[in-house]
């Protein structure tokens, strides 16, 4: 009882000297404390310094790292399949990685919340996300559900999804939802970053470049930052693993994209189920002649009429296809090949 009222005695002066300098190192806080105290039964220094440790006291505080990964489960697990898989084409194979963002909840106590994401290995493009307060299962299963939608509502092609052994993708519930969706499944073999590098570079991104230096104070906070960083990270930023191209341009593309710098040229786009009209599809082919030749910005200058002509007769020949279908359910978006030329398409309860 005695211990505890003088951790409570140390605690007070610690928060009553912080208030008048922040900033103020530990040391110095114990130095004045031994000072106020003397002849009172002073708590010792490494006494001192861990209860300023134990309640994230210090001033360079040494953030505790959550691990998002538990493999120590008798869930069934499965073998690592894309190990000399190199994907090309759009949904062939996704990668998924749960990582975690500090909110403060004051200037010296945080808590921890778990983004889970989904990215097709092919474009790079973030098909599925979503925000957590704890590692449970909902999170990364909505995260696979976001990923679905974007199918359409049909079952997937000759699709992996690869992840580490963590419970929540082990979960009966989890695997289930791959299969019914016709998805095979890929694990890593252990726990090294290195068995799923495309996962962890995607967490360092979102991380350390949209979201350095931000502040959380709260779950909301994080959820909305993560969403206008996928939305960026998605249609406006270039990736030079995919020749410059944004990952929703490269959602139109197939085979060896090349990285930048490569003498790989992009190929005209193909005739598929996702150009809904044979109007459509040649008009996007005539807009890829243009944009491709694209080299300076006098040939820009020239050619620029003839991109507006043709991206209004893409909206007018898609626009006219979803009204007259009306089978439109789900966010269908085209993007041109040039620079962040994009048109979108909200199909879902919405009038085009």
């Amino acid at each position: 009882m005695a211990c505890a009222i003088r951790e409570s005695l140390a605690l007070d002066y610690i928060m009553s000297v912080r208030e008048k300098d922040p900033g103020i190192g530990g040391e110095k806080i114990w130095y004045m404390y031994r000072c106020e105290f003397y002849g009172n039964n002073p708590i010792g220094r490494d006494w001192f310094l861990c209860l300023m440790d134990r309640y994230n006291l210090k001033v360079r505080r040494k953030i505790r790292k959550p691990r998002t990964t538990d493999s120590r489960h008798g869930l069934p697990t499965y073998p690592n399949i894309i190990k000399d898989l190199i994907p090309t084409r759009p949904n062939q194979l996704w990668v998924s990685d749960i990582t975690y963002i500090t909110m403060w909840k004051s200037a010296y106590y945080y808590k921890f919340c778990y983004l889970s994401l989904i990215m097709d290995a092919f474009t790079k493009e973030i098909v599925g996300w979503d925000v957590g307060p704890t590692l449970g299962l909902e999170y990364p299963s909505n995260a696979l559900k976001m990923a679905l939608g974007r199918l359409g509502g049909e079952k997937a092609t000759d699709l992996i999804h690869h992840s580490d052994r963590g419970c929540q993708y082990a979960s009966s519930d989890y695997v289930n939802l791959l299969k019914q969706n016709n998805i095979r499944i890929s694990m890593t073999e252990t726990g090294e970053p290195t068995d799923n590098p495309q996962a962890e570079r995607i967490n360092n991104t979102i991380k350390n470049e949209f979201l350095r230096g931000v502040r959380f104070t709260c779950i909301d906070e994080v959820r909305a930052a993560v969403a206008r960083a996928v939305d960026f990270y998605n249609n406006e930023r270039p990736h030079m693993s995919i020749n410059m191209m944004t990952p929703a341009q490269a959602a139109f593309c197939e085979g060896d994209i090349g990285k930048c710098g490569s003498v790989i040229g992009r190929e005209p786009l193909k005739e598929s189920s996702v150009w809904r009209t044979p109007k459509t599809h040649y008009l996007c082919n005539q807009l890829w002649l243009h944009t491709n030749q694209v080299n300076h910005k006098s040939t820009y200058s020239r050619n620029k009429n003839n991109q507006s002509q043709l991206l209004l007769g893409i909206r007018q020949s898609e626009s006219t296809f979803f009204r007259e279908t009306q089978n439109a359910t789900f966010l269908q978006r085209y993007f041109l090949v040039y620079g962040r030329t994009a048109i979108y398409f909200c199909c879902k309860n919405k009038s085009i």
